[in-house]
């Protein structure tokens, strides 16, 4: 659960002041509160599940190809940038629902993986 310190590294549980990076990883990290980040970072094929919980980022957002956010009904607000690759848009905006101004870079990859 996102809220056991246990959980990160270094351990603690991340607070409004944090940038975080979500790796890929077979332990999806299941939010079980509402958040607020600085930045969140969703490595390649990385997933998160908001478990009905709303996530704040007031700065930096980053989902790299093939990530996976489980909205569940929830919102994701971004007030600051918000970086999405064309890999997986279609798995995001069927859910993703933006909150208030955000600069919205769609940024694709080329065939060897770099930006």
């Amino acid at each position: 659960m996102w809220t056991n310190a246990s959980n990160w590294t270094p351990s603690g549980v991340p607070s409004s002041a944090d940038d975080i990076t979500i790796p890929s990883t077979p332990r999806i990290p299941i939010v079980n509160d509402h958040v607020t980040l600085n930045g969140l970072n969703l490595s390649t094929n990385a997933q998160i599940d908001f478990n009905g919980f709303d996530v704040t980022v007031t700065n930096s957002f980053t989902s790299n190809a093939g990530s996976v956010i489980q909205l569940r009904g929830r919102k994701l607000t971004i007030n600051g940038i918000a970086n999405f690759f064309a890999e997986h848009l279609m798995r995001m905006f069927q859910d993703l629902k933006l909150l208030f101004l955000v600069t919205i870079r769609f940024l694709e990859m080329d065939p060897a993986g770099q930006r």
